[in-house]
């Protein structure tokens, strides 16, 4: 895999206004670099649903601007779930999922919002095949409609593996 950069907005966004602010960090690196290659390669909007309903949006914004939405249904531990089994169909709520994290112990620390790198180190191939599994076809519909107050419709789900499977296809 090549060189990875990667920045974490850690603020309180919604999907859309985080894609806006990828955006316009995708366009200040164009403007400010004359040479493509020192350019952002690939830019991801890594979101989770919870309370926000901007999700279409936010797709939008990263069409237009050549970015990628990544969203992980209800959070994003349903992603670290996947390193040592397929997160169940039954986990919906973010509390849930969560819950789940912690007891499988791939979350620690305060509020276990630490990942247990040694517990998912090792095992990105496991958690792209467990996420195909809950992914299916037919939640791949509703996650691409991305309708108002209907993500539990497509949870559990995580764009994730398709992260992974961008940035191993840039390394050949």
């Amino acid at each position: 895999m090549k060189d990875v950069v990667i920045t974490v907005i850690s603020k309180t966004l919604a999907p859309a206004q985080l894609a806006d602010y990828a955006m316009e960090l995708k366009h200040d690196d164009e403007r400010d670099n004359d040479d493509p290659r020192d350019r952002y390669a690939c830019v991801f909007v890594v979101v989770d649903v919870d309370d926000f309903h901007d999700h279409a949006q936010a797709q939008r914004t990263c069409t237009r601007s050549g970015m990628h939405l990544v969203i992980s249904n209800p959070c994003f531990e349903v992603w670290l779930i996947d390193h040592v089994r397929s997160c169940p169909p039954s986990y919906t709520i973010t509390a849930d999922v969560e819950k789940y994290a912690a007891k499988l112990q791939v979350t620690t620390g305060p509020r276990n919002k630490y990942i247990n790198l040694t517990l998912v180190e090792g095992h990105i191939q496991d958690a792209i095949g467990n996420a195909h599994r809950h992914n299916s076809s037919e939640k791949a519909v509703l996650r691409h409609q991305l309708i108002p107050r209907k993500a539990s419709d497509y949870a559990p789900w995580t764009d994730m593996a398709g992260v992974i499977e961008i940035l191993n296809a840039d390394s050949m």
